[in-house]
């Protein structure tokens, strides 16, 4: 299994808020779109003012930069998902130029399964 972590900025709170609505009722086509990508497990979380973070667990086949490109391909709904949501976030800047998300670096995990604690 893999992990990812993303950042971006919601352009402002009505954008937020609008975000945070249309993800209370996620459209199917969306959620098969992430199973057919091999996405297990997605979080979106909030940040004050305007920073939403993203969290993905994916299954081997994931390859994030490859698939996330090519999520709007999957069909109409997802690319019309992906537009309406898109509106309401600011690109970002980073060393390779504009981006939307901006991938994050993992410096620490921790699983229970990996600790084990002898008496």
């Amino acid at each position: 299994m893999k992990s990812y972590g993303f950042s971006i900025n919601f352009k402002d709170d009505a954008s937020r808020e609008h975000y945070e609505a249309l993800h209370r009722d996620v459209w199917p086509e969306v959620k098969d779109a992430f199973e057919k990508m091999g996405i297990k497990s997605m979080q979106l979380f909030h940040m004050p003012p305007l920073k939403l973070f993203m969290y993905i667990e994916a299954d081997e086949r994931l390859v994030i930069e490859r698939d996330f490109k090519q999520y709007v391909n999957i069909g109409p709904k997802v690319k019309e998902w992906d537009e309406l949501c898109g509106g309401l976030l600011q690109r970002l800047e980073n060393n390779q130029g504009v981006t939307d998300w901006l991938p994050m670096e993992k410096i620490y995990a921790y699983d229970r399964r990996d600790h084990r604690v002898e008496f």
